[in-house]
């Protein structure tokens, strides 16, 4: 098996010129909220000029077709390193929304040619504050036609292996 970097997404330009040094491949500097993600996130409504990022954003990021998805999305909400109650203000609630939208960008963009595995991860604290958020990824990534999830989270082994709930498969 070769592995061939497709590209990268992320709203932070330095992260992305970061990606490009690292990988030697483009990097594409996008905002994937919607437009009420970003207000509950900025407490803001977003500057002119902005969009919504759209299922062809993300087809013209990684080209026409790719096998395999690797998807690290934001965690900050989902962190034991954030308290709960600030976990559950709208601004970290947004931020977890990201997690669903940006599947659901990549599934759509790729829906003609559907992507054969997507490797989800994230930390364990998903299981629980994030929860209902889990359900609906794994919901659409099988509505989706995804007849195996398999999900990795940092720390599964050390103590934390409740997210086994959730997949097919425990290895």
């Amino acid at each position: 098996w070769r592995f061939e970097c497709a590209g990268g997404i992320d709203v932070d330009a330095a992260g992305i010129e970061e990606f490009e040094r690292a990988t030697g491949v483009r990097g594409t500097v996008l905002d994937l909220f919607d437009q009420a993600q970003y207000f509950e996130h900025h407490g803001k409504m977003p500057p002119s000029g902005w969009r919504e990022a759209t299922p062809d954003d993300v087809r013209r990021a990684y080209g026409p077709n790719i096998d395999v998805l690797f998807a690290s999305m934001p965690c900050k909400g989902f962190s034991g390193l954030l308290s709960t109650k600030k976990s559950e203000t709208s601004k970290y609630q947004a931020l977890n929304g990201l997690t669903l939208r940006g599947i659901w960008l990549a599934l759509e963009a790729y829906k003609d040619d559907p992507i054969s595995v997507i490797l989800f991860e994230n930390v364990p604290r998903i299981r629980t504050r994030g929860r209902w958020l889990l359900n609906q990824i794994i919901a659409l990534t099988k509505a989706s036609g995804f007849d195996l999830v398999i999900l990795e989270t940092p720390g599964v082994g050390q103590g934390d292996s409740a997210i086994i709930d959730y997949s097919d498969v425990s290895m």
